[in-house]
Order: C-alpha cells, then structure tokens, then sequence
C-alpha cells in the first residue's frame, strides 16, 4: 500500500527557520497557495476578465506593483474598486456591470508622498472606516481619502489628506536630570520630556527636537 505524506501546515508560514531544524507543521515558501486557518493549503484562484469588460492600460510599459481594495463609503451605499498600479491609485464604481466599462478616475498619485527615497515602487495596503479610505506603505505617508458625491459630469467627488502619527515616548531622553528634579531654568531636552512622556490634556503644544 503507497504511503502518503502529509503536512498540516498548523504552524503557518515561517521564511527564517533554521534549516537543520525546521519547524515540524510550518512551510518556508508558497506559490499560488493560501494557509488557511484550520492547517489546510487552498489553491489561489487566478483572474478572469469578467463579461463586457475592457482592460485597463495605465501605460505603455508594463505595471510592477499592483494592489486593489473594495472601498465602502457608506454614503448612499457607494462602493468603489481601488487599484494601486505603481504609483498611481484609480477607482471605479462597484456598482456598475461590467465594473470595468465605466470610466476610470484617477484617485492619488503618492509618489510625490513619499518620506525617503527607495529603489523600488512600495505596495500599498488599503482599508476602510467609518466611511474613509486609508492608504499605508513602506516609506509612503498614510492617506486617507474621503468621498463626497458625484459632480454634474458624473464624476466621484473625493478629498484627501495626510493622517499625522503621534507616538508616546515612554522612555524620553537624557535632561541630565533626576526623576524627581524641578530645575529652575527648563531646557529643550527637560521640556520634550515632561511633553511627550505623558499625554497633554489638550495634546496642543508637542515638542519635536530638531
């Protein structure tokens, strides 16, 4: 009788294993395949061009980066498709069929948004709430992007701006000063300590040290 071997996968995807030792249920690469959560191994379906559609040529040379989103706006029940294709971000209306024969609209260029320069074109990851649409990446800042309706041209209305990140910082930086020390002159390294290791009340004046 053949024998089968089986792995449950139940430890997931681990890329840094020790090779001599690797952990016993985990995989270290997967192409095509999805892990779901019971340790089983899904095939993932691939693209079809769904019917009356029409593809999408951003440009002449073909895209390397690529992600999409379905937006719920919660306004008028408007859904839209977002699509990342290098450093452009283009929605189309969900409820249209075929989705693909409406016109599209560019949403966000971000390569003007980003925080350093890379060698590579960074993949966006999208989420919705309360409405928004928020756009995150590697070295990108975070988006958020707000739809408003539709103009006479039966255009979408979108407005977008940058989500500031602020962080505690619970560990402050060398004042020369004990805990319990109340100097009579306030320096700019005792003042960012006793600002941005706590929360202000109003959170209206935080120091940043240039």
């Amino acid at each position: 009788m053949a024998t089968i071997p089986y792995n449950g996968f139940q430890k997931g995807f681990i890329t840094e294993g020790n090779p001599l030792q690797f952990p016993e249920g985990a995989t270290k690469s997967e192409l095509n395949f999805d892990l779901l959560v019971d340790g089983t191994r899904r095939k993932r379906l691939g693209l079809e061009m769904e019917d009356g559609g029409s593809v999408f040529a951003e440009s002449s040379t073909v895209p390397t980066v690529s992600s999409s989103h379905l937006w719920d706006t919660q306004t008028d029940g408007q859904k839209f498709v977002v699509v990342q294709v290098d450093y452009k971000i283009y929605i189309w209306p969900a409820s249209k069929d075929p989705i693909t024969a409406e016109e599209v609209t560019e949403l966000y260029d971000f390569s003007s948004n980003m925080t350093r320069t890379i060698r590579y074109i960074p993949s966006l990851d999208f989420a919705s709430g309360q409405g928004y649409l928020i756009a995150v990446g590697e070295a990108v800042k975070p988006i958020y992007f707000e739809y408003k309706g539709f103009d006479t041209n039966d255009d979408p209305i979108v407005s977008s701006g940058n989500i500031d990140i602020r962080v505690r910082d619970f560990t402050g930086v060398d004042d020369g000063l004990a805990i319990d020390r109340r100097p009579a002159t306030l320096t700019t390294l005792h003042r960012y300590n006793l600002q941005n290791q706590g929360w202000d009340i109003s959170d209206y004046d935080v120091v940043i040290l240039s």
